[in-house]
């Protein structure tokens, strides 16, 4: 059930079961059906409030800009740009014909050197972490290493393996693109 409001035309009180929320409804300039937008819940926002969010709304839509459209892209923009890297390390295995022994390798390397970036979103981590922990890798395995130093300095490989692995997943993101421009 929608109780108008007294003082705007498009404000609405919407009477639901979990409690009464605020509604403009309104149409959008060019189209000729109704637009419902949900500003909130009555308890939370006050009259004077809601009148002034519904101004708003209301000024969008006349101008015909749907905000529902709007939050929805704005939500896509945030979901992109929160991928885990543990998400990105799964999504590229799985566009991969790998073998077994390769993905559990990629799996192992990425969680034994960025066990606490695993839910980290990839567009986080930046290039100063990714050269501290090339230098944190690569001290930690030469202070634990007992054999005799060879051709490469101890803990190189290892350093240099995790970064590789760590790029892999990371580089099938940094051609992306969202609303025209990179992630």
């Amino acid at each position: 059930m929608f109780k108008k409001d007294s003082q705007l035309r498009g404000l609405y009180q919407r009477e639901r079961a979990a409690g009464s929320v605020w509604i403009v409804k309104a149409k959008q300039r060019g189209l000729n059906k109704p637009v419902t937008i949900t500003l909130g819940r009555v308890d939370v926002i006050p009259v004077n409030k809601a009148r002034q969010m519904a101004k708003e709304k209301l000024s969008l839509l006349a101008q015909g800009i749907n905000p529902n459209q709007e939050t929805i892209q704005q939500l896509a923009t945030t979901k992109a740009l929160s991928i885990s890297l543990e998400d990105a390390l799964a999504e590229y295995l799985s566009l991969r014909e790998l073998k077994p022994s390769t993905v559990k390798s990629y799996r192992q390397v990425i969680a034994r050197s960025f066990d606490d970036w695993w839910s980290r979103p990839i567009t986080e981590i930046t290039r100063d972490d990714i050269i501290k922990r090339y230098k944190l890798i690569k001290d930690g395995i030469s202070k634990r290493a007992f054999q005799p130093i060879k051709a490469n300095p101890r803990g190189l490989a290892d350093a240099q393996k995790a970064m590789r692995y760590l790029s892999a997943p990371m580089n099938s993101y940094s051609g992306d693109k969202l609303n025209g421009e990179p992630l």
